[in-house]
Protein backbone atom coordinates (compact mmCIF):
# COMPACT_ATOMS: atom_id res chain seq x y z
CA UNK A 1 0.00 0.00 0.00
CA UNK A 2 0.77 3.35 -0.42
CA UNK A 3 -0.38 4.53 2.64
CA UNK A 4 0.87 2.86 5.70
CA UNK A 5 -3.10 2.96 7.67
CA UNK A 6 -4.00 1.40 3.88
CA UNK A 7 -5.04 -2.51 3.79
CA UNK A 8 -5.41 -2.14 -0.11
CA UNK A 9 -2.90 -0.47 -3.16
CA UNK A 10 -4.28 3.09 -3.33
CA UNK A 11 -5.21 2.88 -7.41
CA UNK A 12 -8.46 4.79 -8.97
CA UNK A 13 -9.56 1.64 -10.83
CA UNK A 14 -10.03 -0.19 -7.81
CA UNK A 15 -11.40 1.92 -5.99
CA UNK A 16 -14.38 2.90 -8.27
CA UNK A 17 -15.45 0.12 -9.32
CA UNK A 18 -15.52 -0.96 -5.74
CA UNK A 19 -17.52 1.89 -4.31
CA UNK A 20 -19.77 1.69 -7.24
CA UNK A 21 -21.09 -2.34 -6.25
CA UNK A 22 -21.00 -0.58 -2.78
CA UNK A 23 -23.38 1.85 -3.79
CA UNK A 24 -25.35 -0.62 -5.21
CA UNK A 25 -25.14 -2.64 -2.82
CA UNK A 26 -23.82 -5.89 -4.16
CA UNK A 27 -21.39 -8.02 -2.41
CA UNK A 28 -19.42 -8.23 -5.77
CA UNK A 29 -18.81 -6.16 -8.76
CA UNK A 30 -21.03 -6.65 -11.46
CA UNK A 31 -20.03 -4.02 -13.94
CA UNK A 32 -16.46 -5.05 -15.00
CA UNK A 33 -14.50 -1.53 -15.58
CA UNK A 34 -11.14 -3.08 -15.39
CA UNK A 35 -8.76 -0.95 -17.79
CA UNK A 36 -7.42 2.18 -17.82
CA UNK A 37 -9.30 4.90 -16.20
CA UNK A 38 -9.35 7.16 -18.98
CA UNK A 39 -10.89 3.71 -20.81
CA UNK A 40 -14.16 4.00 -18.60
CA UNK A 41 -16.37 5.73 -21.30
CA UNK A 42 -15.76 3.12 -23.73
CA UNK A 43 -15.83 0.04 -21.63
CA UNK A 44 -19.15 1.40 -19.83
CA UNK A 45 -20.48 1.98 -23.08
CA UNK A 46 -20.26 -1.87 -24.77
CA UNK A 47 -21.80 -2.78 -20.76
CA UNK A 48 -24.77 -0.78 -21.54
CA UNK A 49 -24.82 1.56 -19.07
CA UNK A 50 -25.65 5.50 -19.24
CA UNK A 51 -22.82 8.00 -19.99
CA UNK A 52 -23.28 11.69 -19.68
CA UNK A 53 -21.99 15.32 -19.29
CA UNK A 54 -24.54 16.19 -16.32
CA UNK A 55 -23.15 14.77 -12.69
CA UNK A 56 -25.17 12.45 -10.76
CA UNK A 57 -24.75 11.18 -7.16
CA UNK A 58 -23.41 7.69 -7.19
CA UNK A 59 -21.78 7.83 -10.46
CA UNK A 60 -18.41 7.71 -11.90
CA UNK A 61 -16.74 10.35 -13.41
CA UNK A 62 -14.00 10.08 -15.67
CA UNK A 63 -10.86 12.05 -16.86
CA UNK A 64 -8.48 11.43 -19.90
CA UNK A 65 -4.85 12.35 -19.71
CA UNK A 66 -2.67 13.07 -22.57
CA UNK A 67 -3.31 13.41 -26.19
CA UNK A 68 -4.47 9.94 -26.99
CA UNK A 69 -6.29 7.24 -24.69
CA UNK A 70 -4.02 4.48 -24.76
CA UNK A 71 -1.96 5.22 -21.48
CA UNK A 72 1.43 6.10 -23.10
CA UNK A 73 0.82 9.24 -22.09
CA UNK A 74 -1.05 9.03 -19.03
CA UNK A 75 -3.93 6.33 -17.69
CA UNK A 76 -6.25 8.98 -16.85
CA UNK A 77 -8.60 8.98 -13.59
CA UNK A 78 -12.14 8.28 -12.19
CA UNK A 79 -13.54 9.55 -8.52
CA UNK A 80 -17.36 8.42 -7.53
CA UNK A 81 -19.92 11.63 -7.55
CA UNK A 82 -20.63 11.93 -3.58
CA UNK A 83 -22.56 15.05 -3.63
CA UNK A 84 -23.36 17.63 -5.87
CA UNK A 85 -23.29 21.27 -5.01
CA UNK A 86 -25.68 24.07 -6.14
CA UNK A 87 -23.39 26.01 -8.51
CA UNK A 88 -22.66 22.41 -10.21
CA UNK A 89 -19.81 21.61 -8.37
CA UNK A 90 -18.83 17.84 -7.83
CA UNK A 91 -17.84 16.39 -4.72
CA UNK A 92 -16.08 12.95 -4.94
CA UNK A 93 -14.19 10.26 -3.05
CA UNK A 94 -10.73 8.88 -4.72
CA UNK A 95 -7.93 7.08 -4.55
CA UNK A 96 -4.43 7.49 -6.21
CA UNK A 97 -1.86 5.61 -7.46
CA UNK A 98 1.14 6.62 -5.97
CA UNK A 99 -0.44 8.81 -4.04
CA UNK A 100 -3.43 8.33 -0.74
CA UNK A 101 -5.69 5.52 -0.84
CA UNK A 102 -8.79 7.61 -0.10
CA UNK A 103 -9.46 11.44 -0.29
CA UNK A 104 -11.82 13.94 -1.20
CA UNK A 105 -12.19 16.39 -3.83
CA UNK A 106 -13.84 18.59 -5.73
CA UNK A 107 -14.12 19.11 -8.87
CA UNK A 108 -15.07 22.84 -10.69
CA UNK A 109 -18.05 23.10 -13.06
CA UNK A 110 -16.59 26.40 -14.10
CA UNK A 111 -13.70 24.61 -15.04
CA UNK A 112 -15.83 22.23 -17.19
CA UNK A 113 -14.47 19.84 -14.39
CA UNK A 114 -10.89 19.58 -15.98
CA UNK A 115 -8.10 20.14 -13.73
CA UNK A 116 -4.32 19.91 -14.31
CA UNK A 117 -3.37 17.89 -17.90
CA UNK A 118 -6.61 15.84 -16.88
CA UNK A 119 -9.59 16.00 -19.59
CA UNK A 120 -12.91 15.73 -18.39
CA UNK A 121 -14.52 12.92 -20.33
CA UNK A 122 -18.12 12.56 -18.81
CA UNK A 123 -20.07 10.42 -16.42
CA UNK A 124 -21.36 6.89 -15.67
CA UNK A 125 -24.64 7.07 -14.41
CA UNK A 126 -25.15 4.03 -11.55
CA UNK A 127 -28.40 2.41 -13.11
CA UNK A 128 -29.20 1.13 -9.35
CA UNK A 129 -29.85 4.96 -8.42
CA UNK A 130 -32.32 7.04 -9.39
CA UNK A 131 -30.58 10.21 -10.89
CA UNK A 132 -29.90 13.00 -8.73
CA UNK A 133 -32.64 16.08 -8.84
CA UNK A 134 -31.01 19.40 -9.61
CA UNK A 135 -29.97 21.02 -6.29
CA UNK A 136 -32.58 23.69 -4.59
CA UNK A 137 -32.50 27.14 -5.54
CA UNK A 138 -30.42 29.35 -3.47
CA UNK A 139 -32.32 30.50 -0.76
CA UNK A 140 -33.73 26.82 0.38
CA UNK A 141 -31.70 24.84 2.38
CA UNK A 142 -34.05 22.12 3.96
CA UNK A 143 -32.25 18.61 3.12
CA UNK A 144 -29.04 20.85 2.27
CA UNK A 145 -26.53 19.27 4.94
CA UNK A 146 -28.24 15.49 4.85
CA UNK A 147 -25.40 13.43 3.13
CA UNK A 148 -26.54 11.29 0.08
CA UNK A 149 -25.40 7.98 0.90
CA UNK A 150 -27.53 8.09 4.50
CA UNK A 151 -30.66 9.34 2.32
CA UNK A 152 -29.84 6.25 -0.03
CA UNK A 153 -29.57 3.59 3.00
CA UNK A 154 -32.39 4.29 3.91
CA UNK A 155 -34.39 3.72 1.08
CA UNK A 156 -33.27 0.01 0.69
Amino acid sequence: PCDPKATVLANCVGYANGRFAEIIGKPYIEYQLVCNAENFIESAKKQGLKISKVPTVGGIMVWQKGATLGGGDGAGHVAIVEEILQNGDVVTSNSARHGSYFYMRTYYASSGYNWSDYIFQGFIYNPYITPTPPPPPTGETEKKKFPWFIYWRRRF
